[in-house]
């Protein structure tokens, strides 16, 4: 049976602050080939350490945006293969985020980037304004690892995305 991972047991196993841990997973992503280039879009540094952890021990590189703003300067900056974004957050939530994402304020591959609410909110309502605002997949915390891998998985590897990917995204440098 699995059971959920609290805040302190987590920061005394890694024997590090949470923010601490974060940077540092985020710079040994960014050295690391293979997987997919994920955005993880929370505002909450426990859930990026834990959703992070999840995502680098299947091999994904993942960056961390705490709010609209940064993921919109990141989503700039580099072509994500898979895009995690929290509904509620502090300067605009995920749906306005993904509304401007889809209008094509990071340009072009914005369109088409895979999205994935990543959300307390479970209700069939909360799922239908989460894709009525533009998100492709939808999934509930706290979250499984298994279902974590899965959704992205098959965002990572869906081949019109990566057709996509291959053909009209700029090149990480």
């Amino acid at each position: 049976m699995l059971k959920p991972v609290l805040r302190g047991a987590l920061v005394s196993r890694l024997g590090v602050g949470v923010e601490a841990a974060t940077r540092a997973g985020q710079t040994a992503a960014s050295a690391s080939d293979g997987g997919g280039l994920i955005l993880v879009v929370e505002d909450d540094p426990t859930n990026q350490l834990i959703v992070g952890s999840m995502l680098r021990g299947a091999g994904h590189r993942v960056l961390t945006a705490d709010d609209g703003g940064q993921a919109l300067a990141l989503l700039r900056e580099h072509v994500f293969d898979v895009v995690l974004m929290d509904w509620q957050m502090p300067d605009m939530d995920g749906l306005a985020v993904t509304r401007l994402i889809r209008a094509g304020a990071v340009g072009a591959y914005g369109e088409h980037v895979p999205i994935v609410a990543l959300t307390a909110n479970a209700f069939a309502e909360d799922r239908t304004a989460c894709l009525a605002a533009g998100m492709n997949d939808f999934l509930t915390k706290p979250v499984l690892a298994t279902q974590l891998l899965a959704v992205v998985e098959r965002w990572v590897f869906h081949p019109e995305d990566a057709h996509f990917a291959r053909s009209t995204r700029p090149a990480l440098l």
